[in-house]
């Protein structure tokens, strides 16, 4: 719980009791106990007068009064003791769950059509009798409650001592209040959250008794005297209010609407920041239009619902995953608004396995990435929330429930998906019972390299280092110490088939890891809305090595871990080449994680693990979800298809000498500013900053030196991979998981490396562009990559102003997307002495002809490296790799194809060996410093 102390009414000041309770609880003669507990006044305000108006209207209210507080009431565990009238009085064993009940109530009475109630509540000893409780505790509770207003939940201080270590309650402390006949001055609090309503001093007085005249009153002076005193104090408190009212228009006015704004154009992926401030903002001028304008553009009015019904609701922000929980009440919930952004959900109900997901408030139409990108226009619709609760004894043990779908292949049931990877643990209890022995669990056809192996000559060799069965990494038929509860890796897909067989499972084919994983979801359904992007920091992809299964926050729309890296998991389906592997792994690509890759069902590299899956309606499932994987179904997901290339139609050096115009640029002063200054154990980081050759833009870049090496450095110009452009800035870029991946061998050399932030990425990332970043056939790309190819240049005209860098010593250096477009890069730019393509290939999309690949690639004249892995799915090697190599304009002798035996990301032992031979042979050896100099420069 958290203590809010904005503001607080002071006074020793007297307060009758609105409820006339006053029965014949004094004079009670039935047996009775003696009971701690909590007790819950609530009350319809103005009910008495609706009924005066309309008995109809009054009656419709109350009767949907109590729709709502039995069901709620008793969801939380609370007793209710009576109806009177239009008020309730309810106890609870728990004090904790009476609050939360009054939250929940509240909640669900702030809903259209509105019930105006007041609720208050103490915690204290009573008596109960076989039909009613009577105590001071009892009173007290009741006019706790009479000092409230429509939308409040008032409690005493005992009762915010007990659920002050609740994360998620909060409390405002509003005054110290005398009420009658009772000599205690007692603090008030009341409960603070962003659907309630807290009391301002000046609506509790008009509840207020003034004491009765002591003699001293009696000689003070005289009614009119007191009348005309009154009066004016009156007319300071409206002027003091009058005052702070505007100095609050103001602020909205001045401050909270520009800040908005600013928040709504900045931050186009999430407004929850947003959002809190229109409406902290709307409670002081709430009919301001263009206040209300930014409020609709921030949020989402949504419906919560759950089957069973009776869920409680809690929320946070996806990109927040330590912040408290926030209640929203009970389902169904119908029409609340929350932000426009990505949520985290957990639904709670007694008797249910608690739900948790990740999902967005929005959606958009599903419009292809070709035809446009997604703007704050876009984001028309919201997008409501349901789950079904599967009871704690029905649903399989460490499992999560995935709600069916539409699909290409067909119509999916429900299932239930593993919520964490395989660990080792659970690997061994296999192992142990023979599961390396028993052929009943394995498939019937294993096949190595093209060759069908008997059965027990295919189970001989998938043994740990030591030759005992097991997976690839471990030793002496176990685990590494420390890591049982690890994702088991290095095994193969053979191996994942007979765990599951065993375990009564099934590896999830291609549509069932899709599902769990969200796909139907705009936030992977349209990629600037986040995908690996909002997945990634909070999953494993850094380069150093498996975690435990579910230590990382990063869990998807059902509430599954670790999809998102870790260990990359096989999944039933045959590809062209192998078996699909999906998620990507520690040592890979952020966007892996959205990306269909393909292995040897024989590998069994440290990076492949998997999780299992169960089908309780397995006759439902379409045939096609198993089938091998197409190449339609690569296309949908943007993997690359066959193509041709007609030599005739590579322009000729006069037509490319034009396309090479389009990126020149006139000569102009660099301005350079040193921003910040890093280090690290080999390293020094300058991120500099320097005028772009168009507009007024400026590059942000950053360069590593190295501490072992005196200068002047050879230099790599680094170009990233398509996650670039879907992260919101490079500060702390070193921990970026490119760096330690793909960078730091290079320092480790002696060489420098220079990696701009290139427009459309990082700090300068912009959804027209992160959209369409791969090609597509618009001018507007045409444009993009022209800002691209002179933000590269620009970087080099940096370099050469620099006596540390030797200008006759810069090679070119791409990943993926990087790997792709350094064709173009390299073809157009002549102060390189190198290039060395890493996983790139024709993307085999429609551009304009001066935005193909295909027509640079045929003019680069300088020593090119190209390493790929054998099995990527995407880049594939004859479709895409190959062409692209033979299309290479340099001499024979200067182009060198080697593939690796992986996916998309080749094994770094070759892609850090087949580099570094390549500089050494182009750019030429480096010497070493000595060791005790490197100390010194540190």
């Amino acid at each position: 719980m958290r203590l809010d102390k904005d503001f607080s009414y002071a006074g020793n000041i007297e307060i009758g009791s609105d409820h006339l309770f006053n029965q014949t609880l004094a004079t009670v003669s039935t047996p009775s106990t003696r009971r701690l507990c909590a007790i819950m006044f609530t009350d319809i305000r103005g009910y008495t007068a609706l009924m005066q108006q309309s008995e109809q209207a009054a009656v419709e209210i109350r009767s949907r009064h109590r729709q709502i507080f039995d069901p709620t009431t008793r969801e939380f565990g609370g007793e209710i003791i009576q109806y009177y009238g239009d008020g309730t009085l309810s106890i609870f064993e728990s004090t904790v769950d009476a609050v939360r009940c009054a939250r929940a109530l509240q909640i669900q009475f702030r809903q259209e059509p509105a019930i105006p109630v007041r609720i208050g509540i103490h915690t204290g000893d009573v008596l109960i009798t076989d039909d009613d409780i009577i105590g001071d505790s009892v009173n007290l509770a009741s006019r706790v409650e009479s000092l409230g207003v429509p939308g409040s939940v008032l409690i005493t201080a005992k009762v915010a001592e007990e659920i002050e270590n609740q994360d998620d309650l909060s409390v405002k402390y509003v005054g110290d209040f005398h009420f009658k006949n009772d000599r205690t001055v007692r603090k008030i609090y009341a409960l603070v959250d962003h659907q309630l309503v807290i009391p301002q001093p000046r609506e509790m007085e008009g509840k207020l008794e003034l004491p009765k005249p002591s003699l001293a009153t009696r000689l003070k002076p005289s009614r009119g005297q007191w009348a005309t005193g009154s009066v004016f104090v009156v007319l300071l408190l409206l002027l003091g209010w009058y005052i702070h009212h505007r100095s609050q228009v103001r602020w909205v006015e001045n401050e909270a609407i520009p800040k908005i704004q600013q928040l709504v154009d900045n931050n186009w992926r999430d407004y929850t920041e947003a959002f809190a401030l229109a409406e902290q903002a709307a409670k002081i001028i709430p009919n301001d239009s263009q206040l209300n304008k930014l409020l609709n553009l921030s949020s989402k009015k949504i419906a919560i619902r759950s089957e069973p019904p009776g869920a409680t609701v809690y929320y946070k922000p996806y990109e927040d995953p330590e912040s408290s929980w926030h209640f929203l009440g009970v389902t169904p919930i119908e029409g609340v608004r929350l932000p426009v952004g990505f949520l985290r959900w957990k639904l709670e109900k007694k008797g249910y396995e608690t739900v948790l997901a990740a999902e967005p408030t929005f959606d958009i139409p599903e419009t292809p990435v070709e035809e446009g990108y997604v703007t704050k226009q876009t984001m028309i619709g919201p997008r409501d929330f349901f789950r079904v609760m599967e009871r704690t004894d029905a649903i399989p043990a460490g499992m999560t429930r995935v709600e069916g779908s539409q699909m290409a292949s067909g119509d999916i049931p429900y299932f239930y998906i593993d919520k964490y990877e395989v660990t080792n643990r659970q690997y061994l209890d296999f192992v142990n019972q023979g599961g390396y022995r028993n052929r009943n669990f394995w498939p019937d056809t294993m096949v190595n390299k093209g060759i069908v192996l008997p059965w027990d000559q295919a189970v001989a060799m998938l043994v740990d280092q030591t030759g005992r069965p097991g997976p690839a990494t471990w030793t002496a038929g176990s685990y590494p110490e420390g890591k049982a509860d690890y994702p088991v890796d290095g095994v193969s897909w053979y191996e994942a088939q007979a765990y599951t067989r065993w375990a009564g499972k099934r590896l999830p084919s291609i549509d069932h890891w899709g599902l769990a994983r969200g796909e139907n979801s705009v936030i992977i359904r349209v990629p600037p809305f986040g995908g690996f992007a909002y997945f990634a920091p909070f999953s494993n992809f850094t380069g150093n090595g498996p975690v435990p299964v579910g230590y990382l926050p990063g869990y998807t729309s059902c509430g599954a871990y670790d999809m998102a890296g870790n260990v990359r998991e096989w999944c039933e389906n045959e590809m062209p080449l192998g078996r699909l592997v999906r998620g990507g792994a520690w040592l890979e690509n952020t966007y892996e994680f959205g990306n269909l890759s393909q292995l040897p069902p024989f590998d069994r590299s440290e990076k492949n693990g998997f999780r299992c899956v169960v089908y309780p309606e397995p006759e439902k499932i379409p045939i096609a979800s198993f089938a091998p994987v197409s190449q339609s179904t690569l296309a949908r997901f943007g993997r690359h298809l066959d193509f041709n290339i007609n030599p005739e139609d590579i322009v000729d050096d006069n037509v490319f000498a034009a396309y090479k115009a389009h990126f020149a640029y006139d000569a102009k002063p660099l301005n350079p500013i040193l921003e910040s200054v890093d280090s690290g154990e080999f390293w020094r980081e300058e991120s500099v900053s320097f005028d772009a050759p168009y507009g007024q833009e400026r590059i942000l870049a950053h360069l590593f030196l190295p501490l072992n090496i005196k200068p002047p450095y050879q230099t790599v110009i680094y170009f990233p991979g398509s996650a670039a452009p879907m992260q919101q800035s490079s500060d702390h870029l070193a921990e970026y998981y490119e760096f330690p991946v793909f960078l730091s061998f290079l320092l480790k050399s002696g060489r420098a490396v220079l990696f701009p932030v290139y427009k459309g990425t990082f700090e300068r990332s912009a959804p027209q562009y992160s959209m369409m970043h791969i090609g597509n056939d618009s001018h507007l790309f045409s444009e993009y990559l022209s800002y691209l190819v002179k933000d590269f240049k620009r970087s080099i005209d940096y370099l050469e102003s620099r006596p540390d860098i030797d200008e006759n010593k810069l090679a070119y250096y791409g990943m993926s997307w990087g790997g792709a477009f350094g064709v173009i890069f390299t073809a157009v730019e002549d102060r390189l002495r190198a290039s060395i393509l890493l996983s790139g290939g024709l993307y085999g999309l429609k551009v304009q002809p001066d935005a193909d690949q295909k027509q640079y690639a045929a003019h680069i004249k300088i020593p090119t490296l190209m390493i790929n892995g054998k099995y990527d799915a995407g880049f594939t090697v004859d479709q895409t790799v190959k062409p692209l190599f033979d299309l290479l304009g340099t001499d024979a002798g200067d182009k060198k194809l080697f593939l690796s035996e992986s996916d998309h990301i080749p094994k770094s032992q070759d892609f850090i060996r087949e580099s570094l031979a390549w500089l050494d042979r182009y750019l030429g050896l480096v010497t070493s410093a000595d060791p005790d100099k490197i100390a010194n420069k540190r």
